[in-house]
Order: structure tokens, then C-alpha cells, then sequence
């Protein structure tokens, strides 16, 4: 006690009143040398400051908020990358379907034209007298051209 009063006469109160703010806010880097110090609640805050204390709050807020708007611009990009593929790949399916229905349409024409030139043939040799009529054991034959009729 003794000597809080000795500094109190020998600074001045302002003084003793401004130092003692200057420590509440900035800190002691003395108290920092002391071992386990820190974990004393009171201590920790003389140790680091008011103000750089604040300052670190600050920080990790502004870092949250920016995490926050890192991850949501993320999934926004993520999510516009995954629609212009579903896009692309619809398109790559219309072009598939409609080369299927050209296809399926080319192939009922040639099938029909193929039906009409045997319709023909068929005509002309019945016009000459001649048939061509596939029998029983034509088709066996030409089934197993090795072995006997079935």
C-alpha cells in the first residue's frame, strides 16, 4: 500500500489515472512474462488490452461474414455451373431425339419402299406365270442348310 501512495505523490493523480487507463486499454507487455498468467480472467485482459481485444472480436466477425459470403457465392456458382450443364445436356438429348426420329423415319420408308419393290416383283412373276412362294421346307432348309428337314 505503501507504495501505490508513494507513486500516487510521486506522479501525480492524472498521471497515475492516465497510466493505469493506457494499460486497461493497450495492455502490460510485462505481464506477459509471467507463467500461467493468462488463465487468471482479470489478468488476461490487462495482459492483451481492451483494445486489441476488441480489435480481434472485430476481426473474426468481419472472417465470419466473409466465410459466410465465400460459401454462399460458392454454391451460387456451383449451382449456376450445374444448371448451364443441365442445359447443355438437354440440348445434346433434343439433337439425340430428333436424329432417333429421322432414323426411325428413314428406316419406315425404306422398309416401305423395300415392301412395295417385293410387291412388285411378286407382281411381275405372277404376270409371266411364274410363283415364288416360300414352302415349310424351304424354310427348314435355309434354317439348317447341314442337317435334314425337321
Amino acid at each position: 500500500m505503501n507504495i501505490l501512495i508513494a507513486i500516487l505523490r510521486a506522479l501525480g493523480i492524472p498521471l497515475c489515472i492516465f497510466l493505469f487507463m493506457l494499460g486497461y486499454y493497450e495492455g502490460v507487455p510485462v505481464l506477459r512474462d509471467i507463467p500461467y498468467i493468462d488463465h487468471i480472467p482479470v489478468a488476461r485482459e490487462l495482459i492483451a488490452g481492451r483494445v486489441p481485444t476488441e480489435r480481434a472480436k472485430a476481426a473474426d466477425a468481419a472472417r465470419s461474414g466473409y466465410v459466410l459470403e465465400a460459401e454462399k457465392k460458392t454454391a451460387e456458382a456451383k449451382a449456376a455451373k450445374m444448371e448451364k450443364d443441365r442445359a447443355a445436356a438437354q440440348i445434346v438429348i433434343d439433337a439425340y431425339q430428333v436424329q432417333l426420329l429421322n432414323r426411325q423415319t428413314l428406316d419406315a420408308l425404306e422398309n416401305e419402299q423395300h415392301e412395295q419393290e417385293i410387291a412388285d416383283y411378286e407382281k411381275k412373276l405372277s404376270a409371266a406365270g411364274r410363283t415364288c412362294h416360300v414352302t415349310d421346307a424351304d424354310r427348314s432348309f435355309l434354317l439348317n442348310p447341314s442337317g435334314s428337314a425337321r
